[in-house]
């Protein structure tokens, strides 16, 4: 058997047989969902030292499935959260309730990543600035 001859069949056999796989893959269905929130920078403006402040934000699900917070983290221990545990449905709003517990008189700037089963945003960074004033 000359090997010249038989490249041409073996090329155009690899192509037929990836072109026939490729077409047999079926379509993996992709979650649609969408978390938007009423706001990503949080200002709390001046707080009393060692008093602890509360922000309630209102987020929406704007997708076509159900939206989930699976985690929220901080960058600092003075903030603390609390959230629907459970699936918010397409076009219904859930909450994050902050806290801040400040512990230093001055300026602040603190990041918050919210974690989600959102297909468009599954993290989204939030900011919480003020000041902490002394009583």
């Amino acid at each position: 058997m000359n090997i010249s001859r038989s490249i041409p069949f073996i090329y155009i056999a690899i192509l037929a047989s990836s072109f026939f796989c490729s077409c047999t893959n079926s379509p993996q269905k992709t979650m649609n969902s969408n978390i938007k929130f009423a706001k990503k920078d949080i200002d709390f403006d001046q707080i009393t030292y060692n008093i602890p402040k509360e922000y309630t934000l209102k987020y929406s699900n704007n997708g076509e499935e159900t939206i989930k917070i699976l985690e929220i983290e901080t960058t600092c221990e003075c903030t603390a959260f609390k959230w629907d545990k459970q699936p918010i449905d397409p076009g219904e709003v859930g909450s994050i309730l902050i806290i801040y517990s400040p512990k230093y008189p001055g300026h602040f700037k603190e990041f918050v990543r919210v974690f989600t089963n959102s297909s468009k945003d599954n993290v989204i960074q939030l900011t919480i600035k003020g000041r902490v004033v002394e009583s």
